[in-house]
C-alpha cells in the first residue's frame, strides 16, 4: 500500500531546525529576506534645515488674523517634528 502524503505543515518541522532568534524583528527579517531581496546600502545624510532668519519668518508669517493662533501652533509643531 502507498504510504498517505504529509501535509505541508509537517514535512517542514520535520525538515527544519527550530531556530533561537534574539528578538521578533530578528526573526520577522530571517523570514522575510527571501521574499525582499538583499539590503540594500543605505548612505547616510543630514536633512535639511532652516537658517535662523527663516524659522523666525516662519514663525511671523501668522501673527495677525483670526486663525493666527491656530496657524502659528501647526507650523510650530510641523516644524518640531
Amino acid at each position: 500500500m502507498a504510504e498517505k502524503p504529509k501535509d505541508d505543515l509537517e514535512s517542514y518541522e520535520a525538515a527544519e531546525e527550530p531556530r533561537i532568534y534574539s528578538s521578533a524583528r530578528s526573526e520577522l527579517s530571517a523570514e522575510l529576506r527571501p521574499e525582499l531581496g538583499p539590503k540594500a546600502k543605505k548612505g547616510r545624510k543630514l536633512p535639511a534645515i532652516l537658517t535662523r532668519e527663516e524659522c523666525e519668518e516662519l514663525m511671523d508669517a501668522y501673527k495677525t488674523g483670526k486663525k493666527a493662533a491656530r496657524n502659528r501652533l501647526i507650523v510650530r509643531l510641523l516644524y518640531a517634528t
